[in-house]
């Protein structure tokens, strides 16, 4: 089986580009945080925060 890679390139304005860089910041910030917590969580043997759970600090986050 063989296996290929594409690449590609949005055609974007500058603007458009600018905010989509500024959405990709913000759910990276996202996603490094809540994989912070879970990793923390699972250090001191505790369970794993799902969807619903992660949901609400986002909140929390969207606030401070």
């Amino acid at each position: 089986m063989l296996k290929r890679g594409y690449r590609f390139k949005l055609k974007t304005t500058p603007i458009i580009g600018h905010v989509l860089r500024i959405m990709a910041g913000h759910a990276r910030f996202v996603w490094n945080k809540a994989l912070a917590m879970n990793l923390a969580r699972l250090r001191n043997k505790q369970p794993i925060l799902w969807y619903a759970e992660l949901c609400w600090f986002l909140q929390l986050w969207k606030q401070s």
